[in-house]
């Protein structure tokens, strides 16, 4: 039995982006299900949301897939307690 970490990132727009292993794929956020089918990534990294929006507060993430492409999200929730 092997096991794997979930990490999940919520976005302003209402996005979530789930991440196991070296894939990731977007979801709904009512539990409506996904979105879009699993995809491997080479990086995702935290840019300051101010790169994208000068002026604006928190991270966003840029997804970098296998292949080239990039995705850029919307500014990322940050939990409460």
């Amino acid at each position: 039995m092997t096991t794997a970490t979930l990490e999940i990132y919520r976005t302003e727009s209402g996005a979530v982006y789930e991440v196991v292993g070296r894939r990731v794929r977007r979801t709904s956020a009512t539990g409506d299900g996904p979105i879009g089918d699993w995809q491997d990534y080479v990086a995702i990294n935290r840019l300051p949301a101010a790169l994208m929006r000068p002026g604006s507060q928190g991270e966003v993430l840029e997804i970098l897939l296998v292949g080239g492409r990039r995705i850029y999200t919307s500014r990322l929730v940050v939990p409460t307690d």
